[in-house]
């Protein structure tokens, strides 16, 4: 290897022998014409190259500029986005000022009312203090006017009362000295004639005699009469009374009764059923009455012991539950009692599941239901059993043996509930309104405020429309509670009448429809 600070001319060498070589040769001008397109090309291919950098450099510069203008863009959007947020903030600062103007005018217009309120509250009460001073003034008044005419008058009250004694003091003395008088001669005729005292003797042991039998025998007919009038300890409502003046009218409580179409061909024919039985002295029916509470088990029976011409005994299974092992002689009571009629009696046994559960969920043998199976083990002419419950699997077996027809109980339709709310608006809001304050004169004060109803009957028939879960108890509860709202709307609104419309109507519906539905809650989680 050679140094590399010593030039090596070999290269050139080589170079001018490949020039004179080709100076030689006979395709020297082609060669040369070959270079020359050759560098040409080189010199096209260069232009094309710098026009492509050219042409690249513009795309740069362009994209350059494109992403300038987005990032100004962004820059401005941003700027935009930031006032936009600025101005949103303002106008939210402004609308919560306002808000807070008006709860301030209405804070201050509140308690201007409530000023205004405590003091016609104030003048009222000043009012009736004043009016309570003057009465007061006039009643000491008038008892200082009496207590001055007593006094006036006392002298000759004294004279009369001294008078009136004195006479009664004399009478007395002379009915005295009658009385001596005649004890003398009767005396003296005992002396005269001794026959007499026997005749006296005889007399005496006969009124004697007479008096103690009338004793003994008017005791055993007050037992009698004492078992046909008086009310066992059991029943809870009876049609049975000791004076006939003293009956209410049946008539007036089945007026607003409603029944469901198949309940009434139920009803009339057992009615006609036991008229007949009654009249041919053939023995009465047991019955078993079972659905939902409130849906006219009760009246049902009462109804039918109306039409029958019967009486009845409205008795609580809680009530014998209650007693016992005492439940037993008032059981035998109640059917004693159930004898000395010459009419018949219906016995209507509510919640009795309370009694007749099935004797294989408890482990002593019920002696209510016993004494109730011993009573019923044969059908009787003078008393008909009629049990209502709304759990009848509950029954025990034997019981419901001696069952002759079952009668389900079930809500009232749509027309039925319409006819019931129609009815009842009319008893409450116009009955109540004409008659209550003669009827109740305790009210008097509340009777001040008038209620009426302005209902078409599209809107009751809207509102029966949602009481599709209701029983007929719960409509009359919302008929009332309608009417106390009104009444408190009345003493709200400082008028002496309101007026029932579909919108106060459905509020307070929405209420009795959110406590029915609790209701529901809470049983079925028993």
């Amino acid at each position: 290897m050679k140094n590399q600070g010593v030039f090596d001319p070999t290269a050139l060498e080589r170079a001018a022998i490949a020039l004179r070589e080709l100076n030689q040769s006979p395709h020297a001008a082609k060669a040369l014409e070959a270079m020359i397109k050759t560098e040409e090309a080189k010199k096209a291919d260069k232009q094309a190259l710098q026009k492509q950098h050219e042409i690249s450099k513009v795309k740069v510069e362009g994209e350059e500029r494109r992403r300038n203008m987005d990032h100004q863009k962004q820059v401005n959007q941003q700027i935009a986005d930031y006032n936009d947020k600025l101005e949103r903030e303002r106008t939210k600062d402004k609308l919560k000022e306002k808000e807070l103007t008006a709860q301030r005018m209405r804070e201050e217009a509140e308690e201007s009312i409530r000023r205004q309120e405590n003091m016609r509250r104030e003048t009222l009460t000043l009012q009736m203090k004043k009016q309570f001073e003057l009465e007061e003034k006039k009643i000491t008044l008038q008892a200082k006017l009496n207590a001055e005419n007593y006094r006036k008058n006392f002298d000759l009250i004294i004279q009369e009362q001294e008078k009136k004694s004195q006479i009664e003091k004399q009478a007395k003395i002379e009915l005295h000295n009658l009385y001596f008088a005649k004890f003398q001669e009767g005396f003296k005729y005992l002396q005269q004639n001794p026959q007499g005292l026997f005749t006296i003797a005889k007399v005496m042991l006969f009124v004697s005699g007479a008096f103690f039998f009338s004793k003994y025998s008017l005791g055993l007919g007050f037992k009698r009469l004492e078992a046909m009038l008086t009310k066992p300890t059991l029943v809870r409502e009876t049609s049975r009374r000791s004076l006939k003046w003293m009956m209410p009218s049946s008539k007036r409580i089945f007026d607003k009764i409603i029944l469901n179409p198949e309940l009434e061909l139920t009803l009339k024919l057992i009615t006609s059923g036991f008229i007949a039985k009654q009249s041919q002295s053939a023995p009465l029916r047991n019955l078993l009455f079972h659905g939902q509470p409130g849906t006219g088990k009760t009246l049902f029976a009462k109804l039918l012991a109306y039409n029958s011409g019967l009486h009845f005994a409205i008795i609580s299974g809680g009530d014998i539950e209650k007693l016992g092992e005492q439940a037993v002689p008032e059981i035998d009571k109640l059917f004693s009692w159930c004898q000395s009629t010459p009419k018949g009696t219906l016995i209507f046994i509510d919640e009795a599941e309370a009694i007749f559960y099935k004797r294989s969920s408890s482990k002593q043998t019920s002696a209510a239901l016993s004494t109730f199976l011993a009573q019923t083990s044969a059908a009787s002419k003078k008393y008909s059993l009629i049990l209502a419950t709304n759990l009848p699997n509950k029954l025990d077996e034997a019981i419901l043996d001696r069952i002759d027809q079952i009668v389900k109980f079930d809500y009232l339709n749509e027309e039925q509930r319409v006819k019931l709310l129609k009815k009842g608006f009319e008893d409450t809001f116009q009955k109540s309104n004409m008659l209550s304050l003669i009827l109740n004169p305790a009210k008097a004060f509340s009777k001040r405020f008038k209620v009426n109803f302005n209902l078409s009957e599209d809107e009751i028939q809207s509102l029966a429309k949602q009481m599709e879960d209701f029983s007929p108890r719960q409509i009359d509860k919302f008929i009332i509670s309608l009417y106390d709202a009104a009444l408190g709307q009345c003493i709200i609104d400082r008028q002496n009448q309101y007026c029932v419309d579909i919108g106060f109507a459905n509020n307070i519906l929405q209420r009795s429809l959110y406590e029915n539905s609790l209701r529901q809650q809470w049983s079925a989680q028993i």
